[in-house]
């Protein structure tokens, strides 16, 4: 009984020699100081949870300096402490060193094209065509402008006799007798019929055409 009393004394002596910062003691979990880096020189935003869809907390410089929180690197979030803020960051946005802002080149200013006159070029003109489509029973649209990116407003069959008041070569503008409209006709799908001739210059009331002539419309 006497050894076994030495002994315990003997060992609460040893350990009480022991310093205390020897003694083994929880570590601390360690940070590691990292950089915000993105592509673009914009903020990362710090968020409340490791999800996109958490709510952000702060958004953080580009180049910041961040403690994180035992880092992982094959995590794809990161928990970081910054500026008295703590919270989630997409690992790949995280850098081991501060680098430079990168310089972001302004996209070049649209060169606008100045709009060619429709318009232009047109001469004055008084003859009769009859519509001629591409096929015996097909159409031709007429366009309320010279050009075929505008809607059509309306069609006309092979056969329809119109007043050709206007021609550039590529288009023309007719007047329809019967309708009382106007609009524009591409040249290439009208044939000439005959020339205007003015009432009471041997032409009839109806539509315009010198004696004699015949119209199938």
């Amino acid at each position: 009984m006497k050894k076994i009393i030495s002994v315990l004394i003997c060992a609460l002596l040893i350990c009480a020699c022991i310093p205390f910062s020897a003694v083994a003691m929880p570590a601390d979990v360690q940070s590691k100081t990292m950089y915000v880096f993105t592509s673009n020189g914009g903020y990362l935003n710090l968020r409340e949870t490791d999800s996109t869809n958490g709510n952000v907390v702060t958004q953080i410089p580009f180049g910041s300096e961040v403690a994180v929180v035992d880092y992982e690197g094959k995590s794809k979030w990161q928990y970081i402490k910054y500026n008295g803020y703590e919270g989630y960051v997409m690992t790949r946005y995280l850098s081991t060193y501060r680098h430079k802002r990168p310089t972001v080149t302004p996209a070049p200013a649209a060169t606008v094209k100045p709009q060619t006159d429709i318009y232009a070029n047109f001469v004055k003109t008084n003859y009769y065509v009859t519509i001629r489509p591409s096929s015996p029973s097909g159409f031709v649209n007429l366009r309320w402008a010279p050009t075929k990116s505008v809607p059509c407003e309306g069609i006309y069959y092979a056969g329809k006799l119109l007043l050709v008041l206007q021609d550039n070569g590529t288009w023309c503008q007719v007047f329809d007798e019967e309708t009382l409209t106007s609009g524009y006709v591409m040249k290439a799908f009208l044939t000439y019929y005959s020339e205007y001739v003015p009432i009471g210059e041997g032409a009839t009331a109806n539509n315009g055409i010198g004696t004699g002539a015949t119209v199938n419309n």
